[in-house]
């Protein structure tokens, strides 16, 4: 039996590499309509008013980029940015609540009610919609460019 099974990837490497790519990449694209409408109405908005200037495409202080999900994990020097479904493990949330010698935004801190969304979101899994990183992620028009 076992041989088989390495007889059949031998002879499908093609097939294999196209379940493993859906393994990976299905649950994203899949994600409860709430929770991408959560993102989009509170932390996407919250996330370009208040984070991208500075973690962002065009800059990126302390190595740490929030404009994708996948960056956001990765994070910057300090590490992981967030811990999908633990935010109290992940240091955005420490960095907003002004914890641990860090304070983002410096200028100003969120309000209460925009910390509340972060958690929220990061315990429900920091959905974020694959399709979000070739979406405008700044506050500028791009119109305005010229």
């Amino acid at each position: 039996m076992q041989g088989d099974t390495v007889l059949w990837r031998r002879k499908h490497p093609i097939a294999c590499i196209c379940t493993l790519t859906l393994c990976l990449f299905v649950p994203y694209s899949w994600a409860d309509p709430a929770k991408i409408e959560f993102f989009e109405a509170k932390i996407r908005p919250l996330l370009v008013e208040r984070c991208l200037e500075c973690h962002g495409a065009k800059k990126a202080e302390s190595g740490l980029r929030l404009d994708s999900r996948e960056a956001a994990i990765k994070g910057g020097d300090r590490g992981n940015a967030i811990e999908p479904g633990k935010p109290n493990e992940s240091l955005l949330l420490s960095a907003v609540r002004h914890e641990d010698d860090l304070e983002m935004p410096p200028e100003k801190k969120l309000s209460d009610e925009q910390i509340g969304h972060l958690a929220a979101w990061i315990e429900q899994g920091a959905v974020w919609p694959a399709s979000s990183s070739d979406r405008a992620t700044t506050k500028k028009d791009p119109r305005d460019h010229w």
